[in-house]
């Protein structure tokens, strides 16, 4: 099933306004920096795929 252009534009919006924050907890939990950049972005795979 495609997403509309709105909800993918909404998403990014999203990602956009989150990813600082996301990052600098996933950071707090995981410390390597390249772990926490992995973590953040499993965790907006899947909250995309939910969205």
């Amino acid at each position: 099933m495609r997403r509309s252009d709105s909800t993918d534009d909404e998403f990014a919006e999203f990602v956009a306004a989150r990813s600082p924050q996301l990052y600098r907890s996933a950071y707090l939990l995981t410390t390597p920096s390249h772990a926490a950049e992995d973590l953040v972005q499993t965790a907006l795979a899947k909250t995309y795929a939910a969205w």
